[in-house]
C-alpha cells in the first residue's frame, strides 16, 4: 500500500512539535486519512483531489531528481578541473 507522503512528513514533526494535546484533539487538526472525504465533499472531488496532488508529488519528486543529476554532475566536472 501506498503512504501519504503529507501523513509520514506530520508523523515526524509530531515529536518536536509545540502544541498542545488539546489542539490535537480539536476537529481542527484531525487529519483526513484514505477514504475519508471533507464535509461537502464528492467520492468523484476527492478523488480528483487526490490525483491533482499526486502529480504536483510527482513532479516535484521529478524537479529534484533533476536537480540532483545536475548538482552531482556539477560536483563531478569541478573535481575534475581541480584535479587537471
Amino acid at each position: 500500500m501506498l503512504h501519504d507522503p503529507v501523513e509520514n512528513l506530520a508523523w515526524e514533526s509530531e515529536s518536536t512539535s509545540t502544541y498542545s494535546s488539546s489542539d490535537e484533539e480539536s476537529p481542527e487538526s484531525s487529519s483526513i486519512t484514505d477514504g475519508e472525504q471533507l464535509p461537502g465533499e464528492t467520492s468523484d472531488e476527492a478523488d480528483g483531489l487526490r490525483e491533482e496532488w499526486l502529480r504536483m508529488i510527482d513532479s516535484i519528486i521529478c524537479k529534484l531528481e533533476a536537480l540532483r543529476l545536475l548538482l552531482e554532475a556539477e560536483d563531478d566536472h569541478s573535481s575534475y578541473s581541480s584535479e587537471g
